[in-house]
């Protein structure tokens, strides 16, 4: 009778254990799913049950991992297609989003490309602020030697037409 206790005891125990695990596995938290069939493998170790449970959660946890990182690095496709299209605010906010995915599932956390990207638009952005003012600085130089220019050409019309007068005037008087 104390066996069978014992016994009922465990049965529940280990029950309890694959029930909760098919819980968390239905929330897709395979790593607390995995501890609840371990718990229950502990338990029982003949049973199969738990340990393909538990296998299965861990090749979904993997599958999820690669999920991620691919979502993550559909980020970065995205960021490097905002560059391309000349869309730097949209390539920040993307810069941003990728290193919270990251932080939040540790993707890749030595990875540098969203920094690098970052500093590639900032670049990038002061290159066209730098372009803008040298265009704007050279169409007022070339306003300047036009007025140049046409100041120029007026004193040598001038001076032409008085060497042609004077030219004229000589010829007259001989």
């Amino acid at each position: 009778m104390l066996l069978s206790l014992k016994q009922k005891e465990i049965d529940a125990k280990y029950a309890s254990h694959l029930k909760k695990g098919d819980e968390l596995f239905a929330q897709d938290n395979f790593l607390a799913a995995i501890q609840e069939y371990n718990q229950a493998n502990s338990l029982k170790p003949e049973e199969k049950e738990p340990i393909e449970k538990a296998a299965l959660a861990q090749q979904k946890e993997e599958d999820k991992g690669s999920e991620d990182k691919k979502n993550y690095e559909k980020i970065i496709v995205g960021i490097n297609k905002a560059i391309g299209e000349k869309d730097y605010t949209r390539g920040k906010e993307l810069v941003e989003r990728a290193k919270s995915y990251n932080k939040q599932f540790s993707i890749m956390p030595n990875d540098t490309r969203p920094d690098d990207l970052l500093r590639q638009i900032q670049a990038i952005e002061l290159a066209e602020k730098n372009y803008g003012a040298k265009m704007k600085e050279a169409e007022e130089i070339g306003k300047k030697a036009q007025k140049k220019y046409e100041s120029k050409k007026k004193s040598i019309e001038e001076k032409v037409w008085q060497f042609l007068h004077h030219l004229n005037r000589d010829r007259a008087v001989s």
